[in-house]
């Protein structure tokens, strides 16, 4: 795995708007899969005039699903690093400390720190144990997102973050050929 983003010519890094649920985004968008990154920086482009170039980029078509390689990537250690370096520069740059971010950004380094938590690393990538517990603590703090108006945004953000291009080729679930869920088949292809 790489250690450091492939960051898009495109990217504004670092931009402060003042407004933090799209900064922290924008922060985080070198991360996240490449649907993803399209959908999200269209959201931006409209959030905010400095966000405004992403509404030229051409985005390519994103895969359907994720490859060995691809999977690792973003269940790994090293991705949760980038993308908590991505936050702290952000902070950073904003000039104000984590706690006068608020509430909203402490989530989002929460939902961040589960990653670098259980996350894989070179040569052992995450296993079904710990994916399993990854999605469990995921999935308990994502409801937090949903019961509490003031962090919803960040939800959305900390969901496609930890659950890229919505799961696809992330699910621990076994698929058909046509996507139907096999009812008690683990999917052998994302941990063997």
């Amino acid at each position: 795995m790489d250690t450091a983003p492939k960051l898009p010519d495109w990217y504004k890094a670092n931009v402060i708007t003042g407004d933090i649920v799209s900064d922290s985004a924008n922060a985080l968008l070198p991360q996240l899969s490449q649907s993803d990154m399209a959908t999200t920086a269209t959201w931006l482009a409209g959030q905010n005039e400095k966000y405004s170039p992403y509404k030229d980029v051409n985005f390519p078509v994103a895969p359907n699903v994720f490859t060995p390689s691809e999977r690792a990537n973003f269940l790994s250690k090293d991705r949760a690093q980038q993308a908590l370096t991505a936050l702290k520069n952000m902070q950073v740059a904003s000039g104000k400390t984590a706690a006068q971010l608020g509430a909203g950004y402490d989530f989002l380094t929460r939902a961040v720190q589960l990653l670098d938590k259980y996350g894989g690393v070179a040569g052992a990538p995450m296993s079904r144990a710990d994916f399993n517990a990854f999605t469990t603590v995921a999935n308990n703090l994502l409801n937090q997102a949903k019961t509490d108006s003031n962090l919803a945004n960040y939800g959305s953000i900390a969901q496609t973050f930890l659950f890229p291009g919505g799961a696809s080729g992330l699910s621990n679930t076994h698929l058909s050929a046509t996507g139907e869920k096999l009812s008690g088949k683990q999917n052998a292809e994302l941990f063997g």
